[in-house]
């Protein structure tokens, strides 16, 4: 993606949405495990604003892969990249409160805080539009 911002969310078993990730300018977005097994996913990806958007097929890269090492290595080095930074969020949402999820929104995502309606920023943090508005009020203070 060239510019813009996107959310992935699924649909929960109370048909409720649960955004889990965020994409932003310069960065790659994909239904991954989709890509991986080319099988349907239960993922969605919205654009949040006006994007530009370059695509590539599944089979383009494949072939930029059997063309260089170097491709392999750039596309191994975004899918570790992109496991570690999964991994990170499960262990903060599992670990930490909520307020200390927001606190570090706060710290090491603040476009997330000033880009991204709440309606989506609470799902993102495993809680409801108003518990979020009482953290915010509650740190402002």
């Amino acid at each position: 993606m060239v510019s813009g911002i996107f959310r992935s969310f699924y649909a929960s078993s109370l048909e409720e949405e649960v955004t889990y990730c965020f994409r932003f300018s310069n960065s790659f977005v994909s239904a991954y495990s989709s890509f991986l097994t080319q099988t349907k996913t239960v993922e969605n990806i919205q654009a949040l604003t006006d994007i530009e958007l370059l695509t590539i097929s599944r089979n383009e890269i494949l072939k930029l892969e059997n063309s260089s090492p170097n491709w392999l290595k750039f596309f191994k080095a975004n899918a570790e990249q992109e496991y570690k930074e999964m991994e990170k969020r499960i262990f903060l949402l599992q670990k930490e409160s909520a307020e200390n999820c927001y606190q570090d929104l706060i710290k090491n995502h603040p476009e997330f805080l000033k880009l991204i309606p709440l309606n989506y920023l609470s799902p993102y943090l495993g809680i409801t539009q108003r518990y979020l508005s009482r953290i915010r009020k509650s740190i402002s203070n």
